[in-house]
């Protein structure tokens, strides 16, 4: 009994990460229609940062929460290059956000080389129903499953949430009623960014990330 909470538990944390690597990517198609291929990239990102963050002397936590936020830029700035020209077919903006998937690619290696990196994560385990499972899972798990539960407060009870309901319901009536969806889709971007970012800081300590683990991480999720 203990083996199988083990690992119904653990599954359950690696699927927390890529629920919240899916949901950057259903938040990005919902609002704009474009299926964005750097997603993965912004896993890769928040690993990489979270890592080169800890070694300058930024203390544990801190350089998590500046990681997602620098992957929350990177998420804008790949958004203002795929939808930033009014008028963007989605067909267009999605070979884009696969190229800037490739160029991620290649700053990862010139930054930081083709090493996989893991940083430290929380230590120790604790017992659940007589099993034991290690701290880092459990946080995966549970940072998940808050971060979606504020995902769907935000589009269900926030009036920036409605305004991105509604530029994906209906751009041209959103527009009428002065949605900007421009707007909408640049911080959908953002917000994929942030989830993407999320999942990297909270995965990488149990699971070794490295440059070619984006495209991976996108089908998982």
């Amino acid at each position: 009994m203990s083996d199988l909470v083990t690992y119904l538990l653990s599954g359950l944390a690696l699927a927390g990460s890529f629920a919240l690597v899916g949901s950057g990517i259903v938040v990005v198609y919902r609002v704009t229609h474009v299926l964005n291929f750097a997603q993965g990239s912004f896993v890769v990102f928040g690993a990489f940062l979270s890592q080169t963050l800890r070694q300058i002397g930024l203390p544990p936590g801190l350089s998590e929460l500046a990681a997602v936020v620098v992957v929350g830029l990177i998420g804008f700035v790949v958004g203002a290059v795929a939808i930033g020209k009014p008028g963007t077919h989605p067909m267009t903006s999605l070979l884009i956000t696969l190229g800037m998937s490739l160029v991620s690619a290649a700053v990862i290696i010139a930054v930081w080389g083709q090493n996989p990196v893991s940083p430290p994560g929380l230590t120790g385990t604790l017992t659940v129903l007589g099993a034991t499972i290690e701290v880092q899972r459990l946080l995966v798990l549970v940072v998940a499953l808050a971060a979606l539960a504020s995902l769907s407060l935000l589009f269900s009870r926030t009036d920036i949430g409605r305004a991105l309901t509604a530029a994906a319901s209906n751009p041209r009536a959103a527009r009428l009623v002065g949605i900007d969806t421009r707007v909408m889709g640049l911080l959908s971007f953002t917000i994929a960014g942030v989830l993407g970012g999320l999942a990297g800081v909270l995965m990488a300590p149990t699971t070794a990330v490295s440059v070619t683990s984006d495209l991976p991480f996108v089908l998982s999720a």
